[in-house]
This record gives C-alpha cells, sequence and structure tokens, in this order.
C-alpha cells in the first residue's frame, strides 16, 4: 500500500437545500451534549462497483452528483449539522454555514485494496477529510466532513467525520441511512422539496438541560497521553472464535461481553508485563441509553444519549482473573447499570452520568497514574451495514487509526463476527498481540495483516 495515492480533486461546503428558519437557527445542547468528549468521530465505508453495464456509468459518473444533492436534501432535516457550535452559550448556531465535502481519487482497484488489508490502518485515515482535523468545539470548525475517495474500478469509499458534541453513533448512523435513503430514492423523488424538519429536540433538552459544572473539566481520550505514538490494529473475533471462548462460561455470555472480556484479560496481561505488577483495571464502556429509560429522545435527531458505565477490577484480582470471571463481572455490571436506568428519574440519570465522566476523569488523570482505565465504545448490532446509496450495501465498514488508546467494536462483514478496533503504544500493541495469541493463536496478528479475514 505504499504507493497507495488518494488525491483530492476538490472541497467544497454544501448547505441544506432548504434555508433553516430563523427560528430554529439556535439549538440548544442537551448535558449529555455538554459532557461529550471534544473530538470528531469517524466511520469508513466501502462501496464496490456495480457489475451490470447499464448501471456502470451511473456509478463512475453520476454518483457524485447523487451524493452532493441528496446530501444537501438531508441536511434540511438535519439542519444542526451544517451549523457551527457556539461553546458560551452551549448551542449549535444553525445558519446554514455548511458541511465541509472533498472528493478525491485513487489509484487503487478497491476489492484488491480490501483483499490486501493493510497493517497500516494510517492507510485507511487518508479516505477521512482532514489530515489533520480542527478543534471540534472551535465556532470556526464544521460539525460534519465526508470525503468521497474514487477507486479506478468505480467502486468508492466514504469517509466521514462528525463532531462529538452534536452526534453519537447511533444519531450518527440515523443521519447516514436517511441520507442513504434519500439518495437511492428515484429522481422524481431527488427533486421534491423536504419540508419535514428535523424532529422536536425541545422536550428532551428540558429534561436534560445543560448546567454549570464545577470541578475538572472532560478533556478528549487522548489529550494527556504521552509522546509516545499510538497505533490502531484490528482484529477479527470471527463467529468460531466467540463461541468457543463462550464455551469457558456457563452461562449466555454475549458477543460483545465475550470480546471486551478477551480484551481486557489481554491488557491485564500487557499492564503486568510493563509494570512488573498488578494494577487496578477498568474498563469504561459507552451504554447508549435509547429503550433503556422511561425517557425519550427523538427518533431522528442530532445529539447524545450514552453513559459510560465503569467496570472496575482492584489489582489484587487483575492478575488472577480467568475469561470466565471477566465475562461475568462485564455482563453482571451492564445488567444492574440497564435496571437502575430502567426505574430512574432524569435527575438520577443526571447524577449518573457526571459521576461516570467525573469518576473516569479522576482514574485517568488524577490517579498518578496508578490505574489503567480502558475506553470501550461498541457500535455492534448499529445497522452500519444497511446503508445503501443505491448503489448496493457496503462489502465492508471499518474504523481508521485514532491518536488515542481505546478500545472500538464494530460487527464483522459476516454479521456474526466482531471487529475490535485496538489503539495502543507501539510496545505495548506488540504485547498486547503476544497476550492475545496465548489465548487464542487465530486472533494473532500474522505478518503483515491486522484483520484476519
Amino acid at each position: 500500500m505504499e504507493n497507495l495515492q488518494v488525491h483530492i480533486l476538490s472541497s467544497k461546503l454544501i448547505k441544506p437545500s432548504n434555508s433553516t428558519p430563523h427560528h430554529l437557527q439556535n439549538f440548544k445542547l442537551s448535558l449529555f451534549d455538554q459532557l461529550a468528549p471534544p473530538m470528531y468521530s469517524h466511520i469508513l465505508f466501502y462501496y464496490l462497483p456495480v457489475e451490470d453495464s447499464c448501471n456502470r456509468g451511473k456509478n463512475n459518473v453520476q454518483i457524485s452528483l447523487l451524493l452532493e444533492k441528496s446530501l444537501s436534501q438531508v441536511l434540511t432535516k438535519f439542519y444542526p449539522l451544517a451549523g457551527r457550535f457556539v461553546k458560551d452559550d452551549l448551542l449549535i448556531h444553525c445558519a446554514d454555514q455548511g458541511v465541509e465535502y472533498f472528493e478525491a481519487n485513487v489509484n487503487a482497484q478497491l476489492l484488491g485494496f480490501i483483499q490486501k488489508q493493510p497493517a497500516d490502518t494510517d492507510v485507511l485515515s487518508r479516505f477521512l477529510p482532514w489530515d489533520f482535523p480542527p478543534a471540534a468545539n472551535s465556532a470556526t470548525s464544521p460539525l460534519l466532513a465526508i470525503q468521497i475517495n474514487k477507486f479506478e474500478c468505480g467502486g468508492f469509499v466514504l469517509g466521514l467525520r462528525v463532531s462529538h458534541v452534536i452526534a453519537d453513533a447511533f444519531s450518527m448512523i440515523t443521519f447516514i441511512k436517511e441520507w442513504a435513503s434519500l439518495c437511492s430514492s428515484d429522481l422524481k423523488d431527488m427533486n421534491q422539496v423536504i419540508s419535514t424538519q428535523l424532529s422536536s429536540y425541545n422536550d428532551f433538552v428540558s429534561v436534560f438541560p445543560t448546567r454549570i459544572l464545577s470541578g475538572p473539566k472532560f478533556p478528549p481520550p487522548g489529550a494527556a497521553n504521552s509522546a509516545d505514538q499510538v497505533i490502531t490494529k484490528s482484529f477479527l473475533f470471527n463467529e468460531a472464535i466467540v463461541t468457543k471462548m463462550a464455551e469457558t462460561a456457563d452461562f449466555h455470555p454475549t458477543r460483545v461481553v465475550v470480546v471486551l472480556a478477551s480484551i481486557w484479560k489481554a491488557l491485564i496481561g500487557v499492564s503486568l508485563a510493563k509494570h512488573g505488577r498488578s494494577r487496578d483495571s477498568d474498563i469504561a464502556l459507552s451504554m447508549n441509553l435509547r429503550g433503556k429509560t422511561a425517557l425519550a429522545m427523538p427518533e431522528i435527531s442530532c445529539g447524545n444519549f450514552w453513559i459510560s458505565v465503569l467496570v472496575p477490577l482492584e489489582a489484587k484480582r487483575a492478575e488472577k482473573m480467568e475469561l470466565k470471571e471477566l465475562m461475568i463481572l462485564i455482563q453482571d455490571t451492564i445488567k444492574s447499570t440497564a435496571e437502575q436506568l430502567a426505574l430512574a428519574t432524569a435527575d438520577d440519570i443526571s447524577t449518573m452520568l457526571i459521576n461516570s465522566r467525573r469518576e473516569i476523569f479522576e482514574k485517568r488523570h488524577l490517579s498518578g497514574n496508578e490505574v489503567d482505565v480502558y475506553i470501550c465504545t461498541s457500535w455492534c448490532r448499529l445497522p452500519v451495514y444497511d446503508v445503501d446509496f443505491g448503489m448496493g450495501k457496503p462489502c465492508w465498514v471499518s474504523h481508521a487509526s485514532k491518536p488515542f488508546e481505546g478500545v472500538a467494536l464494530l460487527d464483522g462483514k459476516t454479521g456474526t463476527g466482531i471487529e475490535a478496533w485496538i489503539s495502543l503504544k507501539q510496545k505495548e500493541m506488540i504485547e498486547f498481540n503476544r497476550q492475545l495469541e496465548s489465548m487464542e493463536p487465530m486472533l494473532a496478528d500474522k505478518s503483515d495483516k491486522n484483520v484476519n479475514h
């Protein structure tokens, strides 16, 4: 992949096809948005060229126009994404400033690129907007940026970055699905003016208003990292591996629990090898709150609605914990948190949110570097493989390199396995691979490939 070249052809600002009315131009944020990490989330969708000759011309010639036009139209519905963040007022100023939109050519065949699976995930980052993303909480930074990467074969990769201030994984995928649905409509539908505005968010914000918060600020995950380079690798836990590991338990853990427990056990081994002793070890798992509380959020909206579930493990227990015990610990914590949320009031949830963010901050940054805290997100079961822009469903959906340490889970291509995107410092990644291989040789980072399909 050393000769891979991504050449930016154009960049522009795409604005909503209908101007945002004046009374909607100040989009208030919720407490969840206020406490979201000031960073950009990203995702990549890979689309092979259509096979039949009739549609091949459409794929090569019209795809850009279709994507651009449908994006402009769907932004009428998701108009805050085209606005700008006003930090002092904790709102989005929605004056149709626009989303940044890039088109690029790639000197490669998409299928061949995917089959080679480059070990260097920095290559995948070339398909995302911006080599160096701007500050996500700046008043001048776009909240959404998109890059369309067109391959020689007619296939393309759609890369997207969105500010976490205005979107979590669920709302990001909701937006992408709405955009794809509109793009795949026929031309008659494409030319219709979208009059439906974003579902009312005011009731939700009134239940979870922003607050004046005392104490430490909440920096982006990588803000306090050392200068050591962080690298990202992807490991596939296919169905057979997940089933084999689940069999070590005498209950029925979820796929996510099995994979998280396996990764956590490997990370505990990394910490032991690094420090020569056991340390307190926590995983902080993001939990989507939609459908888990009696308080509803608009189905189609921007914004965040999640909390971090902290699963702690004391040093004296960490070294001796078996995989089965880690599965039980994670699953029981998730279950008990879900039970609390089902009965919780808005004030209860707000307190849980603030306390979890504060506890993570204190353990990561104020503990004298004596606690290992691993930030984990799972996008499993989100319908990322259903995103069809009219040229078929994606053949792959991926993350790319991240500048901070953490764990991100995505459903695998087959729909049954899980791809774990692990970001660690370089020396620790080597030990992590050793630890995984000791548990399950099929998970090891083989030769120059980092995704074992």
